[in-house]
């Protein structure tokens, strides 16, 4: 179990990540089963994006991070490299409700950067829920494309050039 922390501290506007927030790669059956739990509370329960399907073919190829304040899970993040024509992904972005605004999200997103620039995966693509955008670009992502809507919730493009 490798606890993963921010490489500096993290307040881009949006509150303090919080001192006891640890950040482990979910590379244990129990904490794959505390991501999929936490997608279904955010992106099924609390959004209605998907439909008990939590899981896809990437998990199996993908660097998957979850996020712990004191042992409770609360955010989770997805890294999936460079497949066939695609370039390497951000996915899968959550952190629940109540935790918002902490600078969790953020955390979580700095460390799939820092593993990508470790991986030398070169850009990074994602597409943003727009009310996410502003996190997003004060990490050095931009809008790549028009707005498009997924079940009732506006998304865009993103994607931060990998600078060498």
């Amino acid at each position: 179990m490798t606890a993963l922390q921010p490489a500096r501290p993290v307040n881009r506007g949006r509150g303090v990540v919080p001192p006891e927030l640890v950040i482990e790669r979910a590379d244990t059956e129990r904490k794959f089963q505390q991501v999929l739990d936490l997608r279904r509370t955010v992106f099924h329960d609390e959004q209605h994006l998907v439909d008990m399907v939590l899981t896809d073919s990437d998990d199996d190829k993908s660097f998957i991070l979850i996020a712990y304040i004191q042992g409770v899970p609360v955010g989770t993040g997805r890294l999936t490299p460079p497949w066939m024509s695609r370039g390497a992904y951000l996915s899968w972005i959550a952190t629940l409700p109540q935790f918002r605004r902490q600078g969790i999200a953020t955390a979580i997103v700095d460390q799939l950067v820092q593993e990508a620039d470790r991986r030398r995966l070169g850009d990074l693509h994602l597409s943003a829920q727009v009310p996410a955008i502003e996190l997003y670009a004060r990490i050095g992502f931009s809008a790549t494309g028009a707005e498009f809507t997924v079940r009732n919730i506006p998304h865009v493009p993103m994607t931060r050039v990998h600078r060498t």
